[in-house]
């Protein structure tokens, strides 16, 4: 189930009714995690960084700084950073909790699809780059590949993932779209909006059983059931319901 591929490869979530810490690292995407780290900062003191075991990369000497990898171009200017991922992160005015990497990715609002990979998953975002490894990190960089397509809402068998945290997900549960909050499905290769139809959805995803009701289109998907209605028969929920 794609449930467990998440909880597996994104850990678990802060309740979304968590309250925010007072101490949010920073994020500026495409240019600084926190106060101490900033892209574009030209290395002076050598002595300040010592070689990483991954060829390129760097650690501060600083023993406060032993989690996080720099990475400089040929003109000694940082050009990438790469650290844990905070629990807390402030995006300007906002506090995000980020026990799961896709709330963070949400409230970005620049990050396509979970890029499903042997070893680490990875969403890719506008000046960030989301990695799911044991402890999540989050590297920082002038630019990234550009998305597929940005996603407002993450959701997968076990619920959905929003900036304002995780909503898990139980027999009923049902996520309606918005048209102006595209929904990324684990699995699928692009985002689902309101104008997207069920030969859209069937082209994605695996084998599919569709059935025809009063009100719309019905197409069951493993757990996920997307619902079709109006004329135009374009999605307007997707809901949970586990196979027996």
């Amino acid at each position: 189930m794609l449930t467990t591929l998440l909880s597996l490869l994104f850990l678990a979530a802060t309740p979304a009714s968590a309250a925010p810490s007072a101490e949010c690292e920073s994020l500026v995407p495409g240019k600084s995690l926190g106060t101490r780290y900033s892209l574009g900062t030209v290395l002076k003191a050598p002595e300040a960084v010592v070689p990483d075991a991954i060829p390129g990369w760097f650690r501060p000497s600083d023993p406060a700084g032993k989690n996080v990898r720099l990475r400089f171009d040929d003109a000694k200017t940082l050009v990438e950073i790469e650290a844990p991922l905070p629990k807390c992160v402030a995006l300007g005015e906002r506090r995000i909790q980020t026990g799961n990497p896709l709330v963070l990715a949400a409230a970005l609002g620049t990050c396509g699809q979970v890029a499903v990979n042997e070893g680490a998953n990875i969403v890719t975002c506008n000046g960030v780059t989301l990695v799911a490894t044991p402890t999540p990190l989050i590297r920082v960089q002038k630019s990234t590949p550009a998305a597929a397509g940005e996603c407002a809402v993450y959701l997968d068998d076990g619920g959905s993932y929003d900036a304002s945290g995780v909503h898990a997900a139980s027999p009923g549960f049902s996520h309606t779209l918005e048209a102006t909050k595209p929904v990324c499905v684990t699995g699928l290769k692009k985002p689902l909006t309101t104008k997207t139809i069920a030969a859209d959805v069937k082209a994605m995803a695996p084998p599919c059983q569709e059935k025809a009701m009063r009100g719309g289109t019905h197409l069951t998907c493993g757990d996920l059931v997307y619902s079709f209605a109006g004329p135009p028969a374009t999605l307007a929920t997707i809901s949970f319901a586990p196979r027996k």
